[in-house]
Order: structure tokens, then C-alpha cells, then sequence
């Protein structure tokens, strides 16, 4: 298994079980991931080289037969949503639970990271990137806070710009 990069690699198939997942990757491997506790569960962490305060969520989903923890998370570097490791996914990071709601049960959210782990979607900053994917898994809504906060930054300058410029016309 590649265990280098940003993640293990593209899932083709899976199949979810009571307590385990078998994931066949685009490699040819099949994987057995154990479910625990805390499969389902949402993480996050710094997103590395940000300018602003983002976080880059990711769904736990479980553990390999050798402990390896096993996230589910849609990165640029990945192409897309893949299954990577706890270290590939952290990046030196540390890692906690996202604050998000959850109104899904625990098998809703796992089998909603894997299908969207399996598909072809590929990442997009604006429409469909980390957060639309937990979003997506979590909840079914695709919400994106960063794509948000940027938006109404965006509207707000234009404000300021388009009322300083009526400001500028009528003083002349």
C-alpha cells in the first residue's frame, strides 16, 4: 500500500458491512477497514499553507488490521475525495473533532463518505471541496464555511467600493 502522498488512493467499489468496510482502490488492493467508536466521525485540522484561520475536515473511518486509522476527505492534492492515513491526512497537524451537526446515523455518514470516495467527482474549491464533502456526509447538505466567508467578504468590498465611487461622483 502507498502509505505516501496525500492519500492511500481512489476507491472503485466498496462494500459496507456491520463492522468493517471492504474498499477495493483503483490499484487493484482491497482493504478491510474495521469500524470502531468513532467511525463516522467528523475531523478537522489547520489547513496547511492558508492565509486565512481554514480548517480541512475529513470523516474517520476506521482502522486497518495493523491499528493504520483510516480517513475519508476531498483534497486538491488527491484530485478528489480519497481514503488517506491519519498521517497523510494530518500533515503534521494535530487533529480534533469538527464542531459540525451531524443528522446523520453512523452508517449514513460512512456510506455517504464512501460513495463519494468512490465517485468521480473531482475537488473544486468553489463547489465541491473538504467541507461540501463532510457537509454532504454529515448532514446531505453541501455547505462550504470558507466558499461562505469569501463570498461575503467578496460582497462586502464591492459595497464599500460601489459606495465610495457614488461618494467620489457626487463630490465633482
Amino acid at each position: 500500500m502507498n502509505r505516501l502522498g496525500h492519500s492511500i488512493g481512489k476507491v472503485v467499489q466498496y462494500e459496507l458491512f456491520k463492522n468493517h468496510i471492504q474498499a477495493r482502490l483503483t490499484t487493484g488492493e482491497v482493504l478491510t477497514i474495521n469500524l470502531d467508536a468513532f467511525s463516522g466521525m467528523p475531523y478537522t485540522r489547520a489547513k496547511q499553507g492558508s492565509i486565512m484561520s481554514v480548517e480541512h475536515p475529513g470523516i474517520r473511518v476506521g482502522t486497518l488490521n495493523d491499528g493504520t486509522e483510516i480517513i475519508a476527505h476531498n483534497h486538491i492534492k488527491a484530485g478528489g475525495p480519497a481514503l488517506a492515513t491519519k498521517a497523510q491526512y494530518s500533515q503534521g497537524a494535530s487533529i480534533r473533532t469538527n464542531n459540525i451537526r451531524v443528522t446523520k446515523s453512523k452508517f449514513a455518514v460512512l456510506s455517504s463518505a464512501m460513495r463519494q470516495v468512490s465517485s468521480r467527482r473531482t475537488y473544486d474549491a468553489t463547489f465541491y471541496n473538504c467541507q461540501h464533502f463532510v457537509s454532504v456526509a454529515c448532514t446531505g447538505n453541501s455547505r462550504s464555511s470558507t466558499v461562505r466567508q469569501v463570498t461575503n467578504m467578496a460582497g462586502a468590498v464591492t459595497l464599500f467600493f460601489t459606495i465610495a465611487g457614488i461618494a467620489v461622483g457626487a463630490r465633482r
